[in-house]
């Protein structure tokens, strides 16, 4: 079956110049895009949907590559070997996004190892590797059946092929054919055995055939913990949780471990998770002071950052925690002991506020039973005061603003009310013996609808009028004979 080196996929990835000895980044990554593609239709192998992950480890750069696989600068075939049995060591029948980032890793390494011109130099390989990264888009490839890998053998006979036309090629380049003459022609069958090489060593781990090696328990370990950084980083917290639960079982976390596990649970904004793994730590190991001052600042930062946004309780439970975490914060001590100043403080304006609009409420009730006494101008004062006291309640506290809110206007409608019956009897008693003093307050009471007019009505000298108003209603309703 006839294929095509892929390279659409790839476009988008930013690539590092090339360096010699290996690929430009372009073949490297349509290659290792390639032999996905491979796998996934030719084995039902499912890595189609992890192109992603995988295109994303074969990106690395030469410091995370030796870092992932020690020796693959000094001893790349040694490291391939070291690899593989990690991987198939780490494989349980399902490939996760880190395993295909791991894979891709691995594809980058195979890719390098079974390039051409790994004998040509710099300078010559350098020029054909970026001739080659114009040239791979298209190439036409007819991929051989799997075969499994044994390293030490295998690369041996893909490495001795790759660099069969070495020489000729650099002639070409010197006599200035470039990458027109043999390197032209043998282009598509270098293409395709690195495409081949990556494939069947993938192929090799994925169907267990790995002849079983030694994997140190430090590299499972390594392996591991790389897992759950990645994941971490990504936010994807299923296979986060999957890979930490992973860990834990499998590699018996010492006091550094469950700190390195803290760590990245904190840098990945989960703290509290960081904090359950440096409690962890303390528990063991309450010497740990290092690991205390950890939980302790947490607590102490995150207090602050309540306080900036006046949530004092949870301010003084975080500052609190701090304190318990470790005593001789002194910091964290003073700030609890400030913030539960202001609480206190905090709870004597409400219980002022509360007071007040009880007191209010009073005030309130006491003028309905005067207005219904008659007592209008009792009435009115008992409202005016109890208006005042409603408009001291501040919006510190939401309820009882509210409450003061609506004593507020049911005062003023109380106060329209009545001005209204004054109005009325003020008319009623017209002509019969009303002073003009009262006949005024009539009048401004009809025009008092603002606070400072009604201050006016209420004046100590209309105050009098009114008194004197009420005392000729009572004559005028009074029963014959009781005058």
């Amino acid at each position: 079956m006839r294929t095509h080196v892929r390279l659409a996929a790839v476009l988008a990835v930013v690539v590092p110049a090339a360096t010699a000895g290996a690929w430009g980044p372009r073949a490297r990554l349509a290659i290792v895009d390639t032999a996905t593609h491979i796998l996934a239709r030719e084995e039902r192998i499912p890595l189609n949907n992890l192109e992603r992950s995988i295109l994303d480890g074969a990106s690395v750069p030469a410091g995370a590559l030796t870092t992932l696989c020690p020796h693959a600068e000094t001893d790349p075939i040694r490291a391939i070997e070291a690899e593989m049995g990690l991987l198939q060591r780490m494989y349980r029948g399902r490939v996760d996004p880190y395993l295909a980032f791991r894979l891709g890793v691995l594809g980058k390494l195979v890719a390098q190892v079974s390039a051409p011109m790994a004998t040509a130099g710099a300078t010559y390989g350098n020029l054909y590797y970026a001739d080659a990264d114009t040239q791979i888009t298209g190439v036409s490839l007819q991929p051989s059946a799997r075969r499994e890998v044994e390293p030490l053998g295998y690369f041996r006979g893909v490495q001795q092929a790759a660099t069969a036309n070495d020489e000729a090629i650099v002639r070409d380049y010197k006599r200035g054919v470039g990458f027109d003459g043999v390197a032209k022609g043998a282009f598509a069958a270098h293409a395709n055995r690195s495409v081949d090489a990556v494939a069947d060593v993938w192929h090799t781990i994925l169907t267990q055939r790995v002849k079983l090696t030694n994997v140190p328990d430090a590299r499972i370990r390594a392996y591991m913990i790389g897992a759950l950084e990645y994941y971490l980083k990504r936010n994807n917290r299923i296979e986060s949780e999957r890979a930490y639960r992973r860990l834990v079982a499998e590699a018996s976390p010492s006091p550094e471990l469950r700190e390195q596990i803290g760590d990245m649970f904190y840098d990945a904004g989960e703290y509290e998770r960081a904090m359950s793994e440096y409690r962890a730590v303390v528990a063991d190991h309450p010497e740990r002071t290092d690991v205390v001052e950890k939980i302790s600042t947490y607590y102490e930062s995150i207090g602050d950052a309540a306080v900036a946004q006046e949530k004092l309780e949870d301010a003084s439970e975080l500052y609190a925690k701090a304190r318990d975490a470790n005593p001789l914060n002194i910091e964290a001590r003073k700030k609890l002991r400030d913030t539960e100043g202001r609480l206190r403080a905090r709870e004597d304006r409400l219980a002022e506020a509360s007071a007040t609009n009880e007191r209010a409420a009073s005030l309130e009730n006491e003028a309905q039973r005067e207005a219904l006494r008659g007592n209008l101008g009792k009435a009115m004062e008992l409202l005016a005061e109890t208006e005042r006291l409603y408009g001291g309640v501040s919006e510190e506290f939401p309820s009882e603003h509210s409450a003061a809110s609506i004593g507020l206007r049911n005062v003023a409608t109380q106060q329209r009310q009545l001005k209204g019956q004054l109005i009325l009897q003020a008319q009623g008693l017209s002509g019969s013996g009303v002073s003009g003093e009262s006949g005024q307050l009539a009048k401004s009471a009809a025009e008092a609808f603002n606070k400072e007019a009604l201050r006016a009505v209420l004046g100590d000298h209309r105050r009098a009028a009114a008194r004197q108003l009420e005392q000729e209603l009572l004559e005028r309703t009074a029963e014959p004979g009781t005058r």
